[in-house]
């Protein structure tokens, strides 16, 4: 999966200072190293997104930050096949179905680490604002 550098900078930070360091280990980990519950995080998500005042005309999940991955790298030229590995589809034809309409529209102009990268400084320009 592409990364940005920053973003992934950050998770070995975090990975570094952790007492999990076992190359099996999750990042994100309870007291006893294992994975958080998928519920856990989302309850976390909304409550960050409640924090953060963050309004939307429809409802702003996690998997909603997926969509918008794909649609990020649709946007930027990335072929079917990439995107689908990104996504971990089945194959090309679960993410077409699902992205066709984007397909459609993509603009080929830069690569998706590029636009991963100035996404996330435009972020952490607005949050040291």
């Amino acid at each position: 999966m592409v990364l940005a550098p920053a973003i992934a900078k950050q998770l070995r930070e975090r990975w570094l200072a952790s007492r999990y360091k076992a190359p099996r280990d999750f990042v994100f980990a309870n007291t006893l190293g294992r994975g958080l519950d998928y519920r856990d995080i989302g309850e976390g998500f909304r409550q960050t997104v409640k924090r953060a005042e963050l309004h939307t005309s429809g409802k702003l999940t996690l998997h909603s930050l997926r969509h918008g991955f794909a649609s990020l790298l649709i946007a930027n030229g990335l072929n079917v096949v990439y995107v689908s590995r990104q996504l971990g589809h089945a194959n090309p034809n679960v993410t077409l179905e699902v992205y066709a309409h984007l397909f459609e529209h993509a603009d080929h102009a830069v690569t998706a680490r590029d636009a991963i990268e100035a996404s996330y400084a435009a972020l952490t320009n607005c949050a040291r604002t």
